[in-house]
């Protein structure tokens, strides 16, 4: 149990950093609304540039303490890609279905957003970015209680 509760601290303190990214994300984009200077524009864009990376970064956490957490409870697991193992947690009851198929979209997200740069598809991203941190805190704080219980 060790491991799995060090891994969770890690991942709260990263997703901390992600919460405080989507505040001044969200702050930067009503700023540059109300005054749409080139100023306020760049501030804007590199507080969505922020919010992209930290989201990354927690997705990768969040898939990997999933892993923990399914070895910890005695799973075997013979591949080890996000995909694979958040389906695995679907399969264990960790995760719901719909939970599951977020979850695709959220690593299918991550993807995009590491693996090429355009304007429009981080706009969109990063704007979906706080649905995904609702779902990565709650999961993680379902599987804080399912350790408790134990």
């Amino acid at each position: 149990m060790e491991k799995i509760t060090e891994k969770i601290n890690i991942f709260l303190e990263a997703l901390k950093t992600l919460e405080e990214g989507i505040e001044l994300f969200c702050k930067y984009e009503n700023l540059l609304d109300k005054k749409p200077t080139d100023e306020n524009e760049q501030l804007f864009k590199s507080m969505r540039d922020s919010v992209i990376q930290r989201f990354e970064y927690c997705t990768d956490l969040f898939w990997k303490l999933v892993k923990v957490y399914l070895e910890s409870e005695g799973i075997a697991l013979s591949i080890n890609s996000p995909k694979f193992i958040l389906r695995e947690a679907v399969k264990v009851r960790i995760l719901s279905e719909v939970e599951g198929d977020e979850c695709m979209d959220m690593i299918d997200s991550r993807n995009k957003t590491s693996h090429t740069y355009h304007e429009v598809l981080a706009e969109e991203i990063a704007h979906e970015i706080p649905g995904y941190y609702e779902l990565m805190k709650e999961v993680v704080d379902r599987m804080q209680g399912m350790i408790a219980q134990k």
